[in-house]
């Protein structure tokens, strides 16, 4: 399993867990979570590909100054 596979189950993972909480909300209807899923996988992937991860150093979470 290379880094795109891991990435991929990862960002399906989420998205699934995200929707799911969403009709757990009443958020969104279940008719809808399982394309609600896939919408947000593939964004999440998107960052993931891009090299966007949450991760110290990151231009999105900067080192805190003293």
């Amino acid at each position: 399993m290379n880094q795109n596979d891991i990435d991929l189950d990862w960002s399906k993972r989420l998205a699934m867990e995200i929707a799911d909480e969403l009709v757990a909300g009443k958020i969104l209807a279940p008719k809808d979570e399982k394309i609600a899923a896939r919408i947000a996988a593939q964004e999440i992937h998107l960052f993931l590909v891009e090299g966007d991860r949450p991760q110290a150093g990151s231009p999105r979470y900067p080192q805190s100054q003293p």
